[in-house]
Protein backbone atom coordinates (compact mmCIF):
# COMPACT_ATOMS: atom_id res chain seq x y z
CA UNK A 1 0.00 0.00 0.00
CA UNK A 2 1.59 3.84 -0.80
CA UNK A 3 0.49 6.27 2.13
CA UNK A 4 1.70 9.55 -0.03
CA UNK A 5 1.53 11.00 -3.77
CA UNK A 6 5.12 10.79 -3.87
CA UNK A 7 5.61 7.15 -3.10
CA UNK A 8 2.32 5.97 -5.06
CA UNK A 9 3.98 8.63 -8.05
CA UNK A 10 7.47 6.53 -8.25
CA UNK A 11 5.47 3.10 -7.71
CA UNK A 12 2.95 3.95 -10.67
CA UNK A 13 6.35 5.12 -13.06
CA UNK A 14 8.59 2.20 -12.26
CA UNK A 15 5.08 -0.30 -12.92
CA UNK A 16 4.87 2.33 -16.55
CA UNK A 17 8.46 1.13 -17.56
CA UNK A 18 7.78 -2.36 -17.15
CA UNK A 19 4.48 -3.02 -18.48
CA UNK A 20 1.38 -0.75 -20.03
CA UNK A 21 -0.95 -0.59 -17.64
CA UNK A 22 -0.38 -0.07 -13.52
CA UNK A 23 -3.22 -0.77 -11.17
CA UNK A 24 -3.77 1.26 -7.61
CA UNK A 25 -6.46 -0.17 -5.64
CA UNK A 26 -8.62 1.61 -3.14
CA UNK A 27 -6.63 0.94 0.46
CA UNK A 28 -3.68 2.80 -1.72
CA UNK A 29 -6.19 5.65 -3.15
CA UNK A 30 -8.18 6.21 0.30
CA UNK A 31 -4.59 6.11 1.70
CA UNK A 32 -3.52 9.50 -0.62
CA UNK A 33 -6.67 10.89 -0.87
CA UNK A 34 -8.39 10.62 2.39
CA UNK A 35 -11.20 11.77 3.89
CA UNK A 36 -13.31 11.99 0.28
CA UNK A 37 -16.48 11.35 -1.22
CA UNK A 38 -15.66 8.83 -4.52
CA UNK A 39 -16.39 11.48 -6.86
CA UNK A 40 -14.44 14.46 -5.53
CA UNK A 41 -11.83 11.26 -5.08
CA UNK A 42 -11.82 10.52 -8.80
CA UNK A 43 -11.49 14.20 -9.71
CA UNK A 44 -8.22 14.66 -7.65
CA UNK A 45 -6.91 11.46 -9.16
CA UNK A 46 -7.86 12.18 -12.87
CA UNK A 47 -5.63 15.66 -11.81
CA UNK A 48 -3.20 13.92 -10.49
CA UNK A 49 -2.73 11.08 -13.87
CA UNK A 50 -2.92 14.56 -15.74
CA UNK A 51 -0.04 16.30 -14.39
CA UNK A 52 2.22 13.31 -14.65
CA UNK A 53 1.32 12.61 -18.39
CA UNK A 54 -0.97 9.65 -17.55
CA UNK A 55 -4.71 8.60 -18.22
CA UNK A 56 -6.90 6.83 -15.75
CA UNK A 57 -9.58 4.90 -15.44
CA UNK A 58 -12.03 3.68 -13.03
CA UNK A 59 -13.34 0.29 -12.00
CA UNK A 60 -15.54 -0.70 -8.92
CA UNK A 61 -14.19 -4.59 -8.74
CA UNK A 62 -17.25 -5.15 -5.87
CA UNK A 63 -15.71 -7.13 -2.94
CA UNK A 64 -12.00 -5.42 -3.51
CA UNK A 65 -13.38 -1.85 -4.26
CA UNK A 66 -12.28 0.57 -6.68
CA UNK A 67 -9.06 0.21 -8.83
CA UNK A 68 -7.68 2.74 -10.65
CA UNK A 69 -5.85 1.58 -13.31
CA UNK A 70 -3.26 4.00 -14.83
CA UNK A 71 -1.52 4.21 -18.72
CA UNK A 72 0.66 6.56 -20.17
CA UNK A 73 -1.02 9.28 -21.88
CA UNK A 74 1.16 9.06 -25.42
CA UNK A 75 0.71 4.96 -25.12
CA UNK A 76 -3.24 5.82 -26.21
CA UNK A 77 -2.12 8.85 -28.25
CA UNK A 78 -3.58 11.10 -26.22
CA UNK A 79 -2.34 14.39 -25.06
CA UNK A 80 -2.32 15.24 -21.12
Amino acid sequence: MHTSLPALRSAIRRSLQKGRVCRVYQESLEACWPNLAPEPRAEMIARFAAQNHWIVDHRDLGLHGLVAEFQLAIAQGVEA
